[in-house]
């Protein structure tokens, strides 16, 4: 077993832990025809969303929970807004200059994600301190 053997354990121990983690995504809605587009989304917690507004008319992306999780401001022809969310939860919201124009957002807790597991993790570390070990003893001098 060499360093190098070494090396290529600790960088697939280090390709699985980052496999494992979710990877936050930004999703779009489209403000346009006096409607939210989509207008029912599903994010998981992280995840950010960007309001855009494609009509000419002003508007306004405010969620309707008495905490005020959001509200864009009014967003013109053109403008943009987004914001991360970070609690799961059912947020429905609405345009505050066009109180018709209703939608839902649902962030829901991040599933997990599969990887080597504890076992998989208990052999690869076994694997670690075993390889260096062998190196340790290979390479001693002992000097009389």
């Amino acid at each position: 077993m060499s360093w190098k053997y070494c090396k290529g354990v600790l960088a697939f121990v280090a390709m699985m832990i980052v496999s494992t983690s979710a990877m936050a995504a930004t999703h779009n809605i489209d403000i346009a025809g006096f409607a939210f587009s989509p207008n029912n989304l599903t994010i998981t917690v992280g995840d950010s969303v960007v309001w855009t507004n494609s009509d000419a008319a002003p508007h306004t992306a405010t969620s309707d929970d008495a905490g005020a999780t959001f509200d864009s401001g009014t967003l013109t022809t053109g403008m943009s807004w987004g914001m991360k969310f970070t609690t799961p939860g059912v947020i429905p919201y609405h345009c505050s200059i066009h109180p018709s124009m209703l939608a839902t957002l649902t962030v829901e807790s991040p599933q997990p994600v599969p990887g080597l597991g504890l076992v998989g993790f208990s052999i690869l570390g076994l694997l670690i301190i075993g390889s260096a070990a062998y190196i340790i003893r290979r390479n001693k001098t002992i000097t009389v």
